[in-house]
């Protein structure tokens, strides 16, 4: 099991997640439909092909586990496992505050059931999906668990194949008087290449099964990113409630928090999700956003039915006009990106910003205190109209989106050969019905919880900020 420290070592590589580079057996190809620097509807003039042969070696030989996206306090957790050797340990851990109760272990047992499965996996070459329809190895009891996010980790006792994975014991019943996180399992699944490709590969997926496991990078990477953010949110958001973007992709809440809070990459939701949150929150509503990531509702998916009953619905995103076979009937339902015309729903035009940089151009880009940011926003950092936080923008950042009447909290001038500089922005907007609206624009936002330094000012400094951003939305706070 792996220690403290050895967690912040692998935080040190976090990244890998999102620029697809595999810790494990082996690396995927990736598909160049990414990382154009302009916001346009169709990034490449050749949408990339999809579909092809399988990669086995992506169906790593290792004590792999999957279950539910989510589950409500007392329903089973039913534990899927494919394991090399007979014997093997399964520790469960909740990673998230409740009142007076810390993070940590809510379960552990050592097995000796295990079952090598990978030879039931099966592969869709037409859409590139794998999935791993393993039997029910055993189930527990969730009856004690508070909601928050939980985290799996089996092994046998050799390193290289412990294996991971996440969930969410969900509220039971959505509070009109508090905020709500939704935790991306679906941007997780989309960049998971377990069993041989993802949204992101070659062969590239148009859709993606939940019933598998993650390649140890996917969930590893992906959750420690922001796992001290999380941990600290629960710890001094009052009455913090807790879902999954998957869970809100498939029906909308019937009652509408007091704010959703999104983590650092909410990259592809349904339509239900996104059409109730134009109602709830936006210049409809009066739910607010706290949005700490970037590259925020880029996508929209469908869902399709698994292959067994009650197993999870696999995600289908297309992604380009006129790949998705429901599109020429149902256009308005396909999968395509969200400011793609088809769709006419700019990301921006919700939040104040939207997608526009990545790594393939986007160099280590600091973000400037803008001139005219409010004062409450800065009070107690220790910051400055036009203090710098050293390379906030990188890996993936957002440009500020025209005519949506956003304050600007910090700001960077992306010039790239070849093209016109283009405004990285941090920003707050206010809907017409009085919905506060917060994007952080940047991949980075939620690491600097876990810094000493973080983007070169004190860890303080930038929790103050981030207060003062909490106070502004509404969000009570121990």
């Amino acid at each position: 099991m792996e220690t403290r420290q050895s967690s912040r070592r692998i935080s040190n590589v976090l990244l890998a997640f999102w620029l697809g580079v595999s810790l494990t057996v082996a690396s995927p190809t990736y598909a160049n439909d990414d990382g154009v620097l302009v916001p346009t509807a169709n990034r490449n003039a050749t949408p990339p092909s999809y579909g092809g042969q399988q990669n086995v070696a992506l169906i790593p030989n290792v004590v792999d586990v999957w279950t539910q996206p989510s589950i409500f306090p007392g329903e089973p957790l039913h534990l899927r496992v494919s394991s090399p050797t007979p014997s093997f340990v399964v520790t469960i851990r909740r990673e998230t505050y409740s009142g007076n109760l810390l993070p940590g272990v809510v379960f552990t047992e050592e097995r000796t059931d295990g079952i090598d499965q990978r030879g039931l996996v099966t592969w869709e070459a037409t859409t590139a999906t794998a999935r791993a329809a393993w039997p029910i190895t055993f189930s527990i009891s969730s009856a004690d668990w508070p909601p928050g996010v939980y985290t799996i980790v089996t092994g046998n006792g050799i390193e290289s194949q412990a294996g991971r994975s996440i969930f969410v014991v969900k509220s039971p019943a959505i509070s009109r008087s508090h905020p709500l996180f939704a935790l991306s399992i679906l941007t997780y699944q989309a960049y998971n290449a377990w069993g041989g490709a993802s949204l992101y590969t070659l062969p590239r997926s148009v859709k993606v099964s939940l019933e598998r496991p993650y390649l140890t990078w996917s969930t590893t990477h992906g959750w420690l990113a922001e796992a001290a953010w999380v941990i600290w949110m629960s710890k001094h958001v009052i009455g913090l409630q807790y879902t999954t973007d998957y869970d809100l992709s498939l029906a909308a809440p019937t009652v509408n928090p007091s704010a959703l809070i999104l983590g650092q990459h909410t990259e592809y939701v349904s339509k239900v999700f996104r059409d109730w949150l134009d109602r709830a929150s936006g210049d409809r509503g009066i739910m607010e956003i706290a949005n700490f990531g970037t590259n925020a509702l880029y996508c929209q998916i469908r869902f399709e039915s698994g292959l067994e009953s009650g197993s999870p619905k696999e995600m289908v995103a297309y992604k380009f006009p006129g790949q998705d076979p429901i599109g020429a009937t149902q256009p308005k339902e396909a999968s395509y990106f969200y400011r793609s015309k088809e769709l006419a729903r700019p990301e921006g035009a919700l939040l104040g910003v939207q997608y526009g940089a990545s790594n393939r151009g986007l160099p280590p880009t600091s973000m400037k205190i803008h001139s005219k940011v409010p004062s409450r926003f800065l009070t107690g950092t220790g910051l400055r109209r036009g203090s710098l936080l050293r390379h906030l923008y990188r890996q993936e950042a957002d440009f500020i989106y025209p005519a949506t009447g956003v304050v600007l909290l910090g700001t960077a001038v992306l010039n790239v050969k070849g093209r016109v500089g283009r405004t990285l922005a941090t920003v707050v907007r206010t809907g017409k019905r009085g919905a506060r609206i917060f994007s952080a624009g940047s991949l980075m936002w939620v690491e600097g919880f876990a810094g000493t330094r973080p983007f070169g000012v004190s860890r303080a400094s930038f929790i103050r900020f981030n207060t003062n951003i909490l106070d502004w939305l509404l969000i009570k706070r121990y």
